[in-house]
């Protein structure tokens, strides 16, 4: 699958081009996503997350929607909604190691060292060749 995700420095032409998107196909749950993960690289999270409830509502099975809205959750703060989501994107797809290393940061920075071990554990274990946290 190619990666439609937009280079550094490029965010508002992104932006015009999902919204383009969007408008030629309201029901398209990745380009909401996409759109989604372009405001969050440009620190607008409250609009990433509005992004990302409308990927999650036209596609409820939308895992990767779930960890990038954890995502920004986890960047605003709100630690808890943040685990949520994690949650969610690893109960839709246990195999997503990213999923488990973002829910790892989080709980690492709420102080969980054990329950983040066991996630940094899981994915050295689905993904041995990444380095370790």
């Amino acid at each position: 699958m190619p990666d439609n995700r937009p280079r550094k420095g490029q965010y508002d032409r992104a932006i015009q081009d999902y919204d383009q998107a969007i408008r030629t196909d309201a029901a398209n749950a990745s380009a909401f996503l996409n759109r989604g993960i372009t405001y969050g690289h440009k620190g607008q999270y409250d609009r990433a997350i509005q992004d990302y409830d409308q990927a999650i509502r036209l596609n409820p099975n939308f895992a990767e929607a779930f960890g990038d809205r954890g995502n920004a959750y986890f960047h605003k703060g709100q630690y808890d909604r943040a685990i949520q989501d994690y949650d969610e994107a690893i109960r839709l797809n246990p195999n997503d190691a990213q999923a488990f290393d973002s829910r790892g940061n989080v709980l690492r920075a709420l102080g969980q060292q054990d329950r983040a071990a066991a996630d940094f554990a899981k994915v050295r274990e689905l993904n041995p060749k990444l380095p370790p946290p």
